[in-house]
């Protein structure tokens, strides 16, 4: 399995969802309580934003020692927050949290409570998504 750091507009784009999307009140609430990142501030949504990237530079950072890959050689190590970055279609912030996730889901990173918070919160949108779908209103209840 190879790791990489995401594109910033990844991370801001799953911010994004998370701050301004219909029906994410309980996410927030959750992220507030968790992390005490009020995403109803712009400081909030960017310390939401600066946690992410960390958490994909730390399991990156894991799978290539610096002997074998060295960290130097990943994109910058600089992250910026993008208030800016619309989130786009449910289904576009869905893959976002998937690739962001499966780089993440290195060494420590993955056997962390952070990282199963935050498939928790992948689980949360892809269930958004179907829940749309015309098949699942068809589908019976039973």
């Amino acid at each position: 399995m190879s790791s990489f750091i995401v594109e910033d507009e990844t991370i801001n784009r799953i911010v994004s969802y998370l701050s301004y999307a219909q029906y994410q009140e309980f996410w927030q609430r959750q992220i507030k309580k968790k992390y005490n990142f009020d995403l109803k501030a712009f400081e909030g949504r960017q310390s939401l934003g600066r946690f992410m990237f960390n958490m994909n530079v730390k399991a990156t950072g894991q799978r290539y020692s610096e002997s074998e890959f060295g960290i130097e050689d990943m994109r910058s190590m600089i992250f910026e927050y993008n208030d800016s970055v619309w989130a786009g279609d449910t289904l576009q912030v869905y893959k976002s949290i998937k690739c962001w996730l499966y780089q993440c889901s290195e060494g420590s990173v993955f056997d962390s409570e952070d990282y199963k918070f935050f498939e928790r919160i992948q689980g949360s949108i892809a269930d958004d998504i179907i829940d749309k779908m015309p098949e699942y209103e068809n589908a019976v209840w039973e």
